[in-house]
């Protein structure tokens, strides 16, 4: 399929980027949504700018046209001295990106809508000129007015607008600003995952990569990290759990609704999870504490699916969920294709997971035996139990068990009880794992 060509022309003296640093990878987030870059050129008095601004700009690929002040809106004439030239060549962009609030720009934005071509223009609210936005909205109103198909299409770029807008501030809001020098290692390091989950901001997928153990030996903020980290590993749990039903139901409309369940709880398990993150290389770039390096925590199914699970609710930050679906697709389809040796698998668990002990009691009374043993007499296992799908006849619970207030095991089931029960023998089976029992 031939991509549409865009250009983007910024009147940087009229929009900066000091007040959101996201906002240039931003507009080209919204540029790719449409079409290929034909042009993309940032215009400005530059001696006069931050370097540091430039230099970002410029890394992200845009040209940083230098416009001495020579005479009054140099700026805005040359802008749009570029724009008519493009538009009379014989290679032009079908879409224009236009940011600025100016009202001089107005003429420019008549002619390419003359020619059949979408503009687009992005200004602060504060200073956008009316005269210059009526040129968009008055012809938005008319295509809705007579209730063209073109309407759709403005209803479907609203959407869009409204989910980067979302993104971006999402994004602006957990991360902190940092260096190209930074960012440029960060992708150095991760390269190899990124090439199979194309992160725009690499920070976030090295968040995701961190695990607890590391956070606690190694940081003053641990806590407040931590927590953070939870939060993606709770987002992406959900988002699996959400698209992979999606998934099922639009790819298994010949199965009946137990065997979707089933199928749905394999795609879940951990060690299906584990597998993911081991077809990703997650492994080989987990940081982890001291402790849990010297044990191979990295190779703890229970660990990766952690961490797998972090890793797809950064991306769904990063990239939005659309990205998500398409990036698990091909990940659920093999899964699907080439399952898990399920016997197998319940043999390793009873080999290495379990002992005598174990499969002959109440797991959630022996892992609190354990608990009391070895930490503080006053530490009992808290279990948070919530529905995660089902019917209302036929409900899918999800439990976590902590400890002062960390994350031993999760477990699924048809109840409550059930859920739990899971939760303390995958608690258990980890406690074994690592040699602890």
């Amino acid at each position: 399929m031939i991509q549409s060509l865009v250009s983007l022309y910024w009147d940087y003296q009229n929009v900066r980027i000091n007040c959101n640093p996201y906002f240039a990878r931003y507009c080209q987030n919204f540029a790719y949504l449409h079409g290929s870059l034909l042009n993309q050129r940032v215009y400005s008095y530059w001696r006069k700018e931050s370097q540091s601004y430039e230099q970002r700009l410029y890394e992200l690929g845009f040209d940083c046209i230098d416009i001495p002040k020579t005479e009054k809106q140099s700026v805005d004439k040359k802008l749009i001295a570029d724009c008519e030239r493009e538009i009379s060549s014989t290679v032009s962009a079908e879409i224009l990106i236009l940011i600025t609030g100016d009202e001089d720009y107005k003429n420019i934005v008549c002619k390419w809508k003359e020619q059949g071509k979408k503009v687009f223009i992005f200004a602060n609210s504060k200073n956008a000129n009316q005269k210059l936005l009526e040129a968009l909205y008055l012809i938005a109103k008319f295509i809705k007015a007579i209730d063209a198909p073109e309407a759709q299409e403005l209803a479907k770029e609203k959407q869009a607008v409204s989910r980067l807008l979302y993104q971006e501030q999402f994004r602006h809001e957990v991360r902190q600003n940092i260096s190209p020098e930074k960012e440029k290692s960060i992708r150095d390091r991760l390269e190899i995952i990124l090439e199979k989950i194309p992160f725009q901001d690499a920070s976030l997928l090295q968040d995701a990569l961190i695990h607890s153990t590391y956070l606690q030996e190694n940081l003053n903020k641990a806590k407040e990290v931590n927590e953070y980290s939870d939060r993606l590993e709770f987002i992406g749990y959900k988002l699996l759990s959400f698209l992979s039903a999606e998934y099922l139901y639009h790819h298994y409309q010949n199965k009946s609704k137990d065997e979707i369940e089933n199928l749905h709880l394999i795609l879940g398990k951990d060690r299906q999870l584990a597998k993911f993150a081991r077809d990703l290389n997650l492994g080989e770039y987990i940081l982890l504490g001291k402790v849990e390096e010297a044990k191979q925590g990295y190779e703890n199914n229970l660990l990766l699916s952690q961490i797998f699970t972090s890793v797809i609710g950064a991306y769904y930050i990063d990239s939005g969920v659309e990205a998500v679906r398409n990036f698990l697709e091909q990940m659920f389809t093999n899964a699907l294709e080439n399952p898990l040796d399920l016997q197998a698998e319940n043999q390793e668990i009873k080999r290495e997971n379990y002992n005598s002990k174990i499969e002959n009691s109440n797991p959630k009374n022996y892992f609190q035996e354990w608990v009391q043993k070895k930490g503080k007499s006053t530490d009992v296992p808290r279990y948070k139990t919530d529905k995660c799908g089902g019917s209302d006849h036929q409900p899918i619970f999800l439990s976590e068990v902590f400890v002062a207030d960390i994350k031993y095991g999760q477990g699924e089931g048809r109840s409550k009880k059930d859920a739990e029960k899971r939760a303390a023998e995958n608690a258990l089976a980890k406690l074994k794992q690592e040699g602890l029992i």
